[in-house]
């Protein structure tokens, strides 16, 4: 499946269309998470409009492995979230920028300067810099807003140096960690990022799931 159906085999970052204007960045997290995708993502961007405080529709989602993409694709695609009553149906489809330093790049690029509020920003998900305390039941992932500042190190290293590239002539273009086109999906042996578990703790406390309801499915 994947590729026998028109969808790249390696695609890892996803555009998500028809999501209802009302649903925020936590609320559909949590729908995700609902459905077992807990750890699988490290990117997640809704952009919102400013006058109205509602997403414009669409978002942005990177995975940390091709096959939890292609999953994300059969389970939400072609239905419609739950929160709200609503028509939508939503659309998934392969994302032109790939991975997570080339969205994190992208975004940094062209609107870092003008969006202040991190509340408005793309939230990526990293581990703790010395690691969860074992015992102390604290989640091994921290969601964070999208800052040069909060992408880790290795990451960090990629996002300067695509930087630099397209300051030295690389045009809007947009490359991977291993200097091909954005365009390209990128497999997963080269994908360098350390897996982490989501925990539904950490996601907004007023929407929580019961512990027995959690899906802890792992495809990758």
């Amino acid at each position: 499946e994947g590729a026998k159906d028109g969808w790249p085999r390696m695609t890892t970052s996803v555009m998500l269309r028809n999501i209802p204007n009302r649903y925020t960045p936590e609320e559909l997290l949590h729908e995700m998470v609902q459905r077992g995708f807990e750890g699988t993502f490290d990117f997640l961007y809704l952009p919102t409009d400013f006058n109205t405080k509602k997403n414009k529709g669409y978002g942005f989602i990177n995975f940390r492995c091709p096959a939890s993409a292609l999953r994300f694709r059969d389970v939400f695609g072609g239905q419609r979230l739950m929160r709200y009553a609503t028509d939508k149906v939503l659309d998934v489809s392969p994302a032109k920028t790939q991975g997570l330093a080339a969205n994190a790049c992208k975004y940094l690029k062209c609107q870092a300067s003008r969006i202040q509020n991190p509340w408005f920003k793309p939230m990526i998900f990293v581990p703790p810099e010395d690691g969860p305390e074992v015992g102390t039941g604290a989640a091994p992932w921290r969601c964070l807003p999208l800052t040069e500042e909060n992408l880790p190190e290795p990451i960090r290293f990629v996002v300067a140096a695509l930087a630099d590239k397209g300051r030295k002539g690389g045009g809007g273009s947009y490359q991977d960690e291993r200097g091909r086109p954005v365009d390209a999906p990128v497999p997963a042996r080269i994908r360098s990022e350390r897996r982490v578990a989501v925990s539904l703790d950490d996601i907004d406390s007023a929407s929580s799931v019961p512990q027995g309801q959690r899906n802890r499915h792992r495809d990758c």
